[in-house]
């Protein structure tokens, strides 16, 4: 627990690429060659683990074979993630050489069968994707699952906790404090009070099996309990500071939900928070670059302080890019550097 909350710790800084000798022009800050032979071993055993060995990283961290060093500072904003979900063709070594090259402090991962990690990894290549992190000076901020804790079908809810529980130990793995989990959409006629009961109970249980992980587990609000006032009331009756919301401005926004409710709704669960944009409402909503859209991300972010989160720290900002359900966003070589520059103007706090 100690090395879990030092490196916790360590997201919440500001990653400064330092880059070794004449590997970046002081002035222009753009990446030269590095001519220097490199005798040093590499990480490509390492990381070439972590998928089919198409992108991996070299000499320490690198970025196209040029070298750099990552050193930290104390910075006045939240740590900037991205979800994977932006780019479902980037295996993981190629996710942690563009988040280290973008200057983002952690990486959301997405867990689940088509994720860009998988339960099924064995401990080494686990071990290296954290390694490779380390170097790089990431942290991971959550894995997420894709569950359903209120089927009438007992039968899916116990498949589902089974699943968290083996997501919650890739987290352990990973560094990452948390779990995403969805409670799922109603299969059958329950009244909104059964269906509160059946995930009250299905996540009592998953927090009994995610204990020994040492991870958060934190509820995104969607399909049949998207509006705040459907999970309150879910946190109230467990208070188990091992609980918490994934709060997402976006998805509220999109179907009426104004962020000043939802920043009420779950002041002091809040595990971290999910930043998109949009136009429309309902069945009209479609996603666009942060800025360009309806949504009120500056009144949503400046509402955010300590007392919004979990254990009372500032929650981390991870953006949520939807690319891998709907292919004909940017993809997210061109999306990530356009939102993470958007994020650093508009939570700079005091300006």
């Amino acid at each position: 627990m100690e090395d879990r909350a030092i490196r916790l710790a360590g997201a919440f800084a500001d990653v400064v690429l330092g880059f070794e000798e004449d590997g970046v022009h002081p002035a222009e800050g753009q990446l030269e060659e590095d001519r220097a032979a490199d005798d040093a071993p590499t990480d490509d055993d390492r990381l070439d683990a972590l998928g089919d060995g198409s992108a991996s990283l070299h000499h320490g961290s690198t970025v196209s074979g040029q070298t750099y060093d990552v050193k930290v500072s104390a910075t006045d904003r939240p740590p900037l993630a991205f979800s994977t979900l932006a780019c479902p063709e980037w295996d993981a070594a190629t996710v942690v050489r563009h988040a280290a090259a973008g200057s983002w402090d952690g990486i959301e991962w997405r867990g689940g069968p088509d994720g860009t990690v998988r339960t099924d990894w064995t401990k080494e290549r686990r071990a290296s994707l954290r390694s490779a992190m380390d170097e790089a000076g990431l942290a991971s901020i959550a894995v997420t699952t894709y569950t359903d804790l209120i089927s009438g079908d007992s039968g899916v809810v116990r498949a589902s906790v089974i699943d968290a529980t083996t997501h919650a130990e890739l987290a352990r793995d990973l560094g990452a404090p948390a779990i995403r989990v969805f409670l799922g959409e109603r299969d059958d006629d329950a009244s909104p009070e059964t269906l509160e009961r059946r995930a009250i109970d299905a996540l009592a249980e998953l927090l009994d099996c995610v204990r020994p992980f040492g991870v958060t587990v934190a509820i995104e609000p969607h399909d049949d309990h998207v509006h705040s006032d459907r999970i309150r009331p879910i946190l109230d009756a467990l208070p188990d500071p091992a609980l918490g919301v994934v709060w997402d401005i976006g998805n509220a926004w999109s179907v009426g939900e104004d962020p000043a409710v939802g920043i009420a709704a779950y002041e002091g669960r809040v595990a971290w928070v999910q930043v998109k944009d949009g136009t429309g409402i309902g069945p009209t909503w479609r996603l666009c670059e942060l800025g360009a859209g309806d949504v009120p991300l500056d009144r949503a972010l400046s509402s955010l302080g300590p007392r919004s989160g979990l254990g009372a720290r500032d929650p981390a900002i991870s953006l949520e890019w939807e690319r891998a359900w709907d292919p004909e966003l940017a993809p997210a070589e061109v999306a990530l550097p356009r939102a993470h520059a958007w994020l650093v103007r508009h939570l700079r706090r005091g300006t």
